[in-house]
């Protein structure tokens, strides 16, 4: 069987493997464009997931998430900071959803590269 990173190639592969109509992600009344972009990348990870549902509790369970670095350009205005930094021996803090990590880094580098436009859409536009 073919590997999912080599059967996605773009959204319309993700819409036909999920069986979903393409109506469906379509801008909604009232849905700013952000939200929309989340809804794609949460199916995005459903699909490259194929079934494996990751467990928020499991400690055990490795989660990843596509890392990218975001340069402020006159196409790219974020209108705010995308840094953090913090150091704590007692605490652990995760600020991505675990309905949008993977189950693997390769999927989550596939897929990051494959769905920049709708991760900087979700993140900064």
């Amino acid at each position: 069987m073919q590997k999912i990173t080599d059967r996605v190639k773009d959204f319309n592969d993700i819409l036909t493997i999920a069986g979903v109509d393409p109506k469906e992600f379509e801008l909604r009344p009232l849905e700013e464009p952000h939200q929309l972009a989340a809804r794609k990348i949460e199916l995005v990870a459903k699909v490259y997931n194929e079934g494996t549902v990751l467990d928020a509790g499991n400690t055990d369970q490795w989660k990843y998430f596509p890392w990218h670095r975001i340069v402020k350009d006159a196409s790219k205005p974020s209108g705010f900071g995308l840094s953090c930094d913090g150091c704590e021996r007692w605490r652990s803090t995760s600020v991505v959803g675990v309905r949008l990590c993977f189950k693997s880094a390769e999927l989550a580098i596939d897929a990051g590269k494959k769905f920049l436009t709708e991760y900087e859409d979700m993140n900064i536009r």
